[in-house]
């Protein structure tokens, strides 16, 4: 954690430091619950980038993707459960 904050001295203006703070909330939820950000990331975005709805956003948080995404894989008919980690 003491990286994150040694790191953020060095952002180049109060913008940056502001995406920087965002993108930061986002990996560090994605831990929290468990997912693994760089899978999260790269769904969620390739979700966004198809038009995802702007109503359904609440479905693209860490947690509530990886409810969703363990229920894809328990539908009758598939193999077993892979861990998303």
């Amino acid at each position: 954690m003491s990286t994150f904050r040694k790191n953020s001295l060095f952002v180049g203006s109060l913008e940056a430091g502001e995406r920087y703070a965002n993108l930061l909330t986002v990996l560090l939820n994605c831990e929290l619950a468990g997912v693994n950000p760089y899978v999260y990331l790269v769904d969620v975005i390739d979700k966004i980038a198809a038009d995802w709805p702007a109503d359904r956003v609440t479905e693209l948080l860490p947690r509530a993707w990886l409810a969703a995404r363990q229920a894809e894989q328990q539908r009758p008919g598939q193999a077993d459960v892979v861990a998303v980690t």
